[in-house]
């Protein structure tokens, strides 16, 4: 039971980090930077590949699908964000801001984002970047 409670607190503190960097290099200064380009696709690329790991060793956290998703948007890897993003969403029906991020996906089906948009409002009827 140690073992497995250390193993989540790590698994935590690793998709904290992943998300700190993330936010830093998609909504930072740097991700406009011009020079800045190939290092950031570098870098989302090896988030990716962590978020892939994770999902490997935890294949029913949609914690970790949804952080894969949302760096493969970044990549404008729409078709597989949207797979990911769909895949957190089986996971956590309930998790108004999967539903969000899912129906804000570029390029899939109109009726279908709209559905999760309209699930991320009920789910989250307070949160105004819903609507």
């Amino acid at each position: 039971a140690a073992g497995r409670k250390a193993a989540e607190a790590d698994y935590r503190l690793a998709l904290e980090a992943v998300k700190t960097m993330l936010t830093r290099v998609a909504e930072g200064p740097l991700a406009k930077d011009f020079a800045f380009r190939a290092a950031r696709e570098t870098l989302l690329r090896d988030a990716d590949e962590f978020y892939t790991k994770l999902i490997e060793a935890h294949p029913d956290a949609a914690t970790a699908y949804a952080g894969r998703g949302r760096v493969r948007e970044l990549l404008a890897e729409f078709p597989a964000a949207r797979a990911d993003a769909r895949r957190a969403v089986e996971l956590a029906p309930d998790e108004a801001r999967w539903h969000f991020r899912l129906g804000m996906i570029p390029g899939g089906d109109w009726a279908d984002a709209v559905g999760h948009l309209e699930r991320a409002v009920a789910l989250a009827p307070n949160e105004v970047e819903y609507y």
